[in-house]
C-alpha cells in the first residue's frame, strides 16, 4: 500500500524511482518537503530536487543526491538519458564504494511483471 503522497506521485506518473513502487516502498519512508522528495534505503540517503519544474514528458531534468555516512555525490541529470544514467551510476558507486547494481536497483526502472 502507498502513502498518500506517494500515490499522488504515481497517479501524476512519477514512475521513474522503483522506491515509489509497492513492492519496495517498505525499504523507508519517502518524505516530500519543499518539493524535495527525500528516501532512506539501507545506509543510503537519496534526494532528488527539480521534480515540479517537469513540463513535459519528453524529459526529466533532475538534482539527484545519494548520501552514505559522509560521502555526498550530487548530480544534475536527466534519467530519460541512458548515458546520464549509467555515468551517475558509475561515479556514485565509485564514490561511495558499492557495487554499481546497488546503486541502479534504485536509479534505473525495473520491469513490471
Amino acid at each position: 500500500m502507498l502513502a498518500p503522497t506517494q500515490s499522488r506521485l504515481w497517479s501524476r506518473g512519477y514512475r521513474f524511482l522503483p522506491c515509489l513502487q509497492p513492492e519496495v516502498a517498505h525499504r523507508g519512508p519517502v518524505r516530500i518537503a519543499c518539493q524535495i522528495l527525500h528516501h532512506a534505503i539501507d545506509d543510503r540517503q537519496w534526494r532528488v530536487r527539480g521534480l515540479e519544474k517537469q513540463l513535459s514528458c519528453e524529459r526529466l531534468r533532475v538534482n539527484l543526491l545519494m548520501a552514505r555516512r559522509e560521502l555526498v555525490p550530487v548530480d544534475t541529470l536527466d534519467l530519460y538519458v541512458t548515458r546520464q544514467r549509467q555515468t551517475f551510476v558509475k561515479q556514485a558507486a565509485d564514490e561511495l564504494y558499492l557495487e554499481e547494481e546497488t546503486v541502479k536497483r534504485v536509479l534505473v526502472p525495473t520491469q513490471q511483471k
